[in-house]
């Protein structure tokens, strides 16, 4: 630096490149303490900006049951994108919880028709 101007960088073990602008990637994490207790835990994101929580295109995360959306599993999603993450992740879980009632009524339904005989 010379007074508040940037000069070069000096970089490890090497010479000082002259710069006249520098950027620099902020990292991010998810929050993703709340899903610990679950067994789950944060994964570098494949691009190096952080850490994220691991999920298919469903929400689906590596534990049955559990899914999550947003920027949580999608770190350059913003508020519309976060949105309709979690629209679309909800409807699979309802389509998951629909197939097990549906299931649940079915295996009853043919068990009170074996009683009956029919």
């Amino acid at each position: 630096m010379e007074g508040d101007a940037l000069r070069g960088v000096a970089l490890a073990g090497g010479p000082e490149v002259a710069l006249d602008a520098l950027v620099v990637g902020a990292r991010t994490s998810a929050r993703v303490h709340a899903f610990a207790g679950l067994g789950l835990s944060p994964s570098p994101h494949p691009m190096g900006i952080g850490d994220y929580l691991e999920t298919d295109a469903d929400g689906a995360t590596a534990v049955p049951g559990v899914w999550a959306a947003g920027n949580v599993t999608d770190m350059k999603a913003q508020v519309l994108a976060s949105a309709a993450s979690a629209a679309w992740t909800a409807v699979v879980i309802n389509n998951h919880l629909m197939a097990e009632e549906m299931e649940r009524d079915l295996a009853a339904y043919r068990e009170s028709q074996a009683l009956t005989g029919a």
